[in-house]
């Protein structure tokens, strides 16, 4: 981050550790239409259990940007969601009440952004889609 540069979405004014690096999702754009910035967040494990909520909640965030993980391009970016969709997962199935009022609409966020997209282009002419010897 740039000095006098906001924070990223979903830092909560928090810059990434020292030595981490963050990037940028390629073209992707947040609903602001700026690009979304992905910083490595802490394991749960390395915070206390009082902070874990707010970052179970900022893992929800991150991973809440689709990507197309067939498409070689940003690599980096789909590594870090992909560790952060398997501590999800651990976390979810080692914690008691973890589907609350605060994480449950993030929770739902995230499974309808990456669950819900719309359908590719399709490689055929509209006139050959339909066949009418077949009806």
């Amino acid at each position: 981050r740039k000095p006098g540069a906001a924070p990223a979405a979903g830092s909560g004014g928090k810059t990434a550790p020292a030595g981490s690096k963050s990037s940028t999702m390629g073209a992707r754009s947040g609903p602001t239409g700026k690009p979304v910035v992905i910083e490595p967040l802490p394991g749960f494990k390395d915070v206390p259990v009082s902070e874990r909520q707010v970052l179970f909640i900022k893992k929800l965030q991150l991973c809440s940007c689709p990507m197309d993980f067939t498409d070689q391009s940003d690599m980096p970016d789909k590594e870090l969601k992909r560790q952060n969709l398997l501590e999800i997962m651990d976390y979810i199935n080692s914690t008691k009440n973890v589907f609350n009022e605060q994480t449950f609409p993030e929770i739902i966020h995230m499974i309808s952004q990456n669950l819900f997209r719309g359908l590719a282009p399709s490689n055929q002419p509209a006139y050959a889609q339909y066949d009418p010897e077949e009806d």
